[in-house]
């Protein structure tokens, strides 16, 4: 759900510069050359069935109106969303251009995430919070970092919604319910 296409494994990689495609098809293909047994490069394979590029091919024909519909979604939240004074929905500025890789809401002054999430999974409404910080990992608690950032506060107070083939009703539901919490 958090891909704009995806093919469920890997991707796709494009390029018009003839030296760097082959140099990322040698590499991908554990470092060969075309000559048999020839290797100019240690390597991996990363190559991708031709299933997964099927279905990613088919996302590719398709890419505008998953876009079409993800702009769309994300208009239907702003609409049920603009009145909430402790909820602000991300802004996208005219002078860029949004992937709409997913609807991020901000709750104001939100001290834990879970105590939001636990509620709304209580709606059937599952959310992911925003990124951990790295303090946050006892196995990174070893690197030098600083401990006084905004990374906890964005962490509490973001929060990933549904956004992914859901209609206007759904959107509506997720929406009054968050602003009932």
């Amino acid at each position: 759900m958090n891909k704009n296409l995806t093919s469920g494994q890997g991707g796709a990689f494009c390029t018009n510069d003839r030296e760097l495609f082959d140099y990322i098809s040698s590499y991908t293909r554990h470092g060969f050359t075309g000559e048999k047994f020839h290797y100019m490069m240690v390597g991996n394979n990363f190559r991708m069935t031709n299933v997964s590029a099927a279905i990613l091919l088919s996302q590719i024909e398709q890419s505008e109106e998953i876009l079409n519909e993800k702009k769309n979604m994300y208009k239907l939240y702003k609409k049920y969303l603009t009145n909430s004074k402790k909820i602000e929905l991300q802004q996208i500025n005219g002078d860029t251009k949004s992937s709409y890789w997913y609807l991020v809401v901000r709750i104001k002054d939100n001290k834990e995430y879970l105590s939001v999430g636990e509620k709304l999974l209580k709606c059937n409404i599952d959310t992911r919070p925003m990124f951990l910080p790295i303090q946050g990992f006892n196995h990174l608690m070893n690197l030098k970092h600083n401990t006084n950032t905004n990374s906890y506060k964005i962490h509490n107070e973001y929060i990933f919604l549904p956004f992914n083939n859901i209609n206007e009703n759904t959107i509506k539901y997720i929406c009054s319910c968050l602003s009932n919490i």
